[in-house]
């Protein structure tokens, strides 16, 4: 009577434990991929991470927009000139990686970079680009670079006021969107 009655705790917990865990095979969701986000970011997971490469590569979209954002941040630390001078192209390398894994903030800032080129060589056409990848993703900031490049005419774009003004007010409804 013990031993079923062990037995039959220890399947238990067994299923409790399958329905508490994700298989390592199967697909990460959206929380799967955020947790191993935090992971690799805060306590440097190298597991993580690697999964995180691992789905990104199977074309997992969750992990490959927790990847880029990893990039990002990563990114970010080589540029935080207060620990010590920032490693501009250290940064200019991970910010493009997170931009071709389609992290809209990164394609701006990314954009940015290039525009004034700042650890990468400068190439308006490409900047132009990730700003409008960025916008279609309904990144505000993107929209208001466009913005300004229509109304000066800058990287490579005719000054065109009408466009200019319907990039403003695209911007100004993706910033609603987002306060709401």
């Amino acid at each position: 009577m013990k031993r079923l009655l062990a037995a039959t705790a220890l399947l238990a917990l067994v299923a409790v434990a399958a329905v508490a865990t994700r298989p390592f095979w199967l697909a990460p969701d959206a929380a799967q991929a955020q947790s191993w986000l935090h992971a690799a970011a805060d306590r440097r997971d190298a597991q993580a991470e690697a999964s995180l490469v691992r789905w990104s590569g199977r074309g997992n979209a969750a992990a490959r927009r927790a990847h880029a954002a990893l990039l990002a941040h990563r990114a970010v630390r080589a540029l935080d000139a207060a620990k010590s001078a920032p490693d501009l192209a250290r940064a200019a390398a991970l910010m493009g990686q997170a931009a071709e894994g389609g992290d809209a903030p990164a394609m701006f800032l990314y954009a940015n970079m290039l525009r004034a080129g700042q650890g990468v060589a400068r190439d308006d056409a490409r900047a132009l680009a990730l700003y409008q990848a960025a916008a279609d993703a309904d990144y505000a900031p993107a929209m208001q670079a466009l913005t300004i490049a229509y109304r000066y005419g800058e990287l490579g774009l005719q000054a065109d006021a009408s466009q200019s003004r319907l990039m403003d007010h695209e911007a100004a409804e993706a910033l609603a969107h987002a306060a709401n």
